[in-house]
C-alpha cells in the first residue's frame, strides 16, 4: 500500500491524505479496514483524539476482520495515555475470534494481574489459551497455570504446564519446566 511507503518515508501527513482520499469511493465492506489504517496513521502523527475516534468507530462496526484489531489498538492507546476504558476495549475485542482478539485477551489479563485481580484475569487467560497462535496460547496457558498453582490446584496446573513445556516458545517452555519442578520437588536424599 502506498500509504505505508509514505509513512515509512516519514510522510505521515501524506499517508493520511492518501487514505482519506480513498474512503469515499471504497467498497463499504472494507471501509473499516481503512479506518483502522487511518487511525494508526493519526496515532503515529500524535493526533490521538482522532485516532481514538476512528478506532472506536471501527470497533463499533463489529466488522469480523477489523473490529478486534481496532479494539486492541484502542486499548493499547488508552493504556499508554493512562486513560480509563482500556479494559473495556480489550473486552470488546475478545468478542471476535481473530489473532488480535486473543492478544486483547492477554492484555486484559495483564491489566487484571497488575491490579492483583486474579479472579478477573482467569477468563481472558482461558480465552488466550485457546488461540490458534501457539505462542499466544502458550503464554496464556503458563499464566493460567500460575494462578492455579497459587490456588493450590497442583493437578490442574500440572496439566497446563505439560502443554506449556511442549509449546513452541523455548523461553516460555523453560518457565513451564521451572514451574513443573516446583510442583514436583526432588526427593530428599537420605
Amino acid at each position: 500500500m502506498r500509504a505505508e511507503l509514505l509513512k515509512s518515508a516519514g510522510d505521515v501527513s501524506g499517508a493520511i491524505d492518501l487514505v482519506e482520499s480513498q474512503i469515499p469511493g471504497y467498497n463499504p465492506r472494507h471501509v473499516t479496514g481503512l479506518q483502522v489504517a487511518l487511525a494508526d496513521l493519526y496515532e503515529s502523527a500524535g493526533q490521538h483524539d482522532r485516532a481514538r475516534e476512528l478506532y472506536s468507530e471501527a470497533l463499533a462496526s463489529a466488522h469480523p476482520d477489523y473490529a478486534a484489531d481496532a479494539g486492541v489498538a484502542l486499548g493499547r492507546l488508552l493504556e499508554a495515555e493512562g486513560r480509563p476504558r482500556a479494559e473495556e476495549s480489550y473486552e470488546h475485542a475478545m468478542l471476535f475470534r481473530t489473532d488480535a482478539a486473543f492478544v486483547g485477551g492477554l492484555r486484559l489479563a495483564q491489566l487484571c494481574l497488575d491490579r492483583d485481580d486474579f479472579d478477573a484475569a482467569r477468563r481472558p487467560l482461558r480465552f488466550a489459551a485457546t488461540s490458534d497462535d501457539p505462542g499466544v496460547a502458550q503464554l496464556g496457558t503458563v499464566l493460567l497455570a500460575q494462578l492455579l498453582m497459587a490456588d493450590g490446584n497442583a493437578w490442574g496446573a500440572r496439566i497446563l504446564l505439560e502443554r506449556v513445556v511442549a509449546g513452541p516458545d523455548p523461553r516460555t517452555a523453560d518457565v513451564g519446566s521451572l514451574l513443573l519442578a516446583e510442583l514436583d520437588p526432588p526427593p530428599d536424599a537420605d
